[in-house]
């Protein structure tokens, strides 16, 4: 067992180095046959963690705010641009934040935005 003593990442990783004998081919300057004990493969194996970090959704998070007690919210579609072709009301709406209604689709969200 070797412990690697300038990683790349900032952290020790562990690897496990094995000496396997057999009938590798010999250097063509080596003067020594190939059955004599003196070639040796490395095999190194690397330690996996137990499971791969979540990556937060970004495009999902520019969309939605999650409040603190864990509601999703989110602002109405169709307010972007045009906004003189639709009624004071229409737009006086539009301003609004939603709440997300469904328990399941707001479990998921904010589990992709890491909020949960």
């Amino acid at each position: 067992m070797l412990i690697c003593s300038a990683p790349r990442s900032g952290k020790l990783s562990t690897f496990d180095f094995r000496l396997v004998e057999g009938d590798f081919p010999a250097c063509p300057t080596s003067p020594l046959p190939l059955n004599c004990g003196a070639h040796f493969q490395v095999e190194k194996h690397q330690e996996k963690s137990a499971m791969p970090k979540m990556k937060r959704h970004k495009g999902l998070m520019k969309r939605i705010k999650v409040s603190a007690g864990g509601k999703v919210r989110y602002n109405k579609s169709g307010a972007g641009h045009l906004m003189s072709g639709k009624s004071s009301s229409r737009r006086r709406s539009m301003r609004k934040h939603l709440g997300l209604l469904n328990p399941q689709l707001a479990k998921r969200m904010r589990r992709m935005v890491g909020a949960g």
